[in-house]
């Protein structure tokens, strides 16, 4: 009974870790995509 608690807490902890993970990247990623437009942008001959 300890053993498979504990097991199910431990994989309840991953998933949390993972969703937010992705939470972090879903939420990061247009920043992260608009400054890398900027820089394509200024890298270009205008």
């Amino acid at each position: 009974m300890d053993e498979s608690s504990s097991n199910l807490g431990l994989i309840l902890i991953s998933l949390t870790a993972v969703f937010a993970v992705g939470a972090v990247l879903i939420l990061a990623f247009p920043q992260i995509a608009t400054s890398i437009v900027t820089y394509l942008k200024s890298q270009l001959p205008v």
